[in-house]
């Protein structure tokens, strides 16, 4: 997965450490699955980000979902799909 140092710490600097962490296992865990979007799943979110249901659904999920679109119930990211497509 291509990373882009500046851009990613630019766009985060508002995150806290578990925030960002868990930011970036979502990132991998989508890479992982040939680019595409996970499925908006709380307990499989949990898990990816590693962190417990609760502390997904309190504060996460709040934290995290300005990064992607969930408008077709997945969680993706735009930067990630199309460095996923150029890289096809």
């Amino acid at each position: 997965m291509p990373l882009f140092t500046d851009a990613l710490i630019g766009d985060t600097t508002h995150l806290s450490a578990e925030e960002f962490g868990s930011y970036l296992l979502i990132l991998i865990a989508t890479w992982r699955n040939n680019g595409i979007s996970i499925v908006d799943d709380d307990v499989r979110m949990s898990r990816i980000a590693r962190v417990s249901l609760k502390t997904w659904r309190q504060r996460m999920r709040t934290s995290l979902s300005p990064f992607f679109n969930l408008s077709e119930g997945a969680w993706e990211q735009k930067r990630l799909r199309k460095e996923w497509a150029k890289l096809q």
